[in-house]
């Protein structure tokens, strides 16, 4: 069955919708929080708001995508939004902030199908140029997500309830529905009954919720053995996984992929990548504000330099690959990941000028752009058609994988650094004010809570966060080092390989799925 030009156009728009709807859930609520506890309370567990929702939608996207491939993108796409939509309805009912968090835990499993099914959509029913000319496009919904996220969610808690931050999603989610559901209602579908990996998908649910609930959490727990208890537990479960996956008829993530190797050095690529991101992301605002002083606006020009420049170089990528192939971008990507973090280590002191802090992250979000497109495009021409969803959404998994562990750890190490160096003040007065600066670094940057510290504490703690993002940052460097590494060993590619392959695409399509 082939797409008509309409249909494919009126898809597109739909996963665009969808996709925008899930970028921005984090965005929109972080800046309706406030408010959030001022209706409800809770403000000790003001964090799993946003913990459980990154937990839910990475554990499950995986899962959404052999599910995909098994009932097909339809089924499994519209599935995915629906329960996106509820999350968002009942959270939107909350009556208290535990019942926020249970449905927000729903939301996040909802929004786990949308991105990575939303980009296999468009890996099925577009050629290889025509995806490639479509990335830009595709690429753009983080910057305006990113961007539009805050102002709409100030917006709305100023202007209506804290709760049209969830309703909201409803009226868009359920066209974008309405779209995917007419428009690919005549694709083909399963015609025989899938065997599902109960067993797999059990185990690898456990073990990322424990990993991931290790990492997010590791500052509430407070014994070192229980950690390593959890630690180990997860080891098992891997092991429990690895054999299931082995007997499984239809695993969640086959382990014959990691034989090929695009998948696997992809796959720690994009590990890489999320560690080196969410790093930059989480700390560099930190470094703006407390230690240069900066204004949360003036912080936040730095995340949208990374956003811009990953458009502008997905942009770029999207016209190169067709030429070049897709190993010299990655590359390409991977060397601008390791400049812009050398760049970002010698410009993290207490004297450091912002701009050359903005030349740095531009050139990060230059080498994500690059390296990240790149990479997709390889994984999806290099697979067989009908592992297409679970290989589209493992490059999305993967990522956030390495975000998460990438940022608990260096997390940690920030959280020791710093309990160290209040350990080692002079005297008992400033010891209190660190511990009051370390405990909550909301004080210094509000001017009124800021007069009531003295000089000397202001500074020791500036140079010594300033000391341990310059560590954490080299730590980054070295991870883009390893990066660039895994990319020199991706194997050669033509561009000729993608013109040949794009003249059968869209056969394989319409022949199977």
């Amino acid at each position: 069955m082939q797409l008509s030009r309409q249909q494919r156009l009126w898809i597109t728009i739909a996963v665009l919708t969808g996709m925008l709807l899930a970028a921005m859930e984090s965005t929109v609520v972080s800046t309706a929080m406030p408010t959030v506890i001022a209706s409800l309370g809770g403000l000790a567990r003001y964090s799993w708001v946003f913990s459980i929702y990154l937990l839910t939608s990475t554990v499950s996207m995986p899962i959404w995508g052999k599910l995909s491939d098994l009932y097909g993108r339809r089924s499994a796409y519209l599935l995915g939004i629906s329960i996106f939509l509820i999350g968002s309805a009942l959270s939107g009912l909350s009556q208290s902030m535990n019942q926020l968090i249970i449905f927000r835990a729903l939301q996040g499993l909802g929004a786990g199908a949308i991105i990575p099914l939303g980009l296999t959509i468009i890996g099925e029913i577009y050629t290889i140029q025509q995806r490639a000319k479509m990335q830009g496009l595709f690429s753009s919904v983080w910057g305006i997500a990113s961007i539009l996220g805050p102002v709409l969610g100030g917006f709305i808690s100023d202007n209506f309830s804290w709760r049209w931050v969830f309703y909201i999603n409803i009226p868009f989610g359920l066209l974008a529905t309405l779209v995917i559901s007419f428009s690919m209602k005549n694709l083909p579908i399963a015609t025989t009954k899938p065997k599902i990996d109960y067993a797999g998908a059990i185990s690898l649910t456990a073990l990322i919720s424990l990993l991931l609930i290790v990492c997010l959490e590791s500052k509430e727990i407070s014994s070192s053995l229980i950690t390593i208890s959890l630690l180990l537990i997860c080891l098992l479960l891997l092991f429990a996984f690895i054999y299931f996956e082995k007997q499984a008829v239809e695993p969640i993530l086959p382990l014959s992929l990691f034989q090929e190797r695009i998948f696997l050095i992809s796959s720690v690529g994009n590990f890489l990548l999320g560690c080196v991101l969410f790093g930059t992301l989480s700390f560099v605002p930190l470094f703006m504000q407390s230690v240069l002083k900066s204004t949360a606006t003036e912080a936040g020009k730095t995340i949208m330099f990374l956003l811009f420049s990953w458009i502008f170089s997905s942009f770029i990528s999207s016209k190169l690959i067709l030429r070049f192939g897709y190993r010299p971008l990655v590359i390409l990507g991977m060397i601008a990941l390791v400049l812009g973090n050398f760049l970002l280590i010698l410009s993290i002191n207490p004297n450091s000028n912002k701009y050359y802090i903005y030349l740095s992250i531009a050139t990060i979000g230059i080498g994500m752009g690059f390296a990240t497109f790149a990479i997709l495009m390889a994984v999806q021409n290099q697979v067989e058609h009908k592992l297409l969803g679970v290989v589209t959404s493992s490059t999305q998994f993967f990522r956030n994988i390495g975000g998460v562990l990438g940022t608990g750890i260096l997390g940690s190490m920030l959280a020791f650094s710093l309990a160290k160096i209040t350990a080692q003040a002079s005297n008992s007065q400033i010891r209190q004010e660190l511990t009051q600066i370390v405990d909550n670094p909301s004080i210094i940057f509000d001017s009124s809570t800021r007069l009531n510290l003295s000089f000397e504490s202001i500074n020791i703690f500036a140079q010594g966060l300033s000391n341990s993002l310059h560590s954490i940052f080299t730590i980054c460097f070295f991870l883009s080092l390893l990066g660039l590494l895994t990319a020199l060993l991706i194997p050669s590619s033509q561009s000729n390989e993608f013109k040949e392959i794009s003249l059968l695409e869209q056969e394989k399509v319409n022949t199977s799925h």
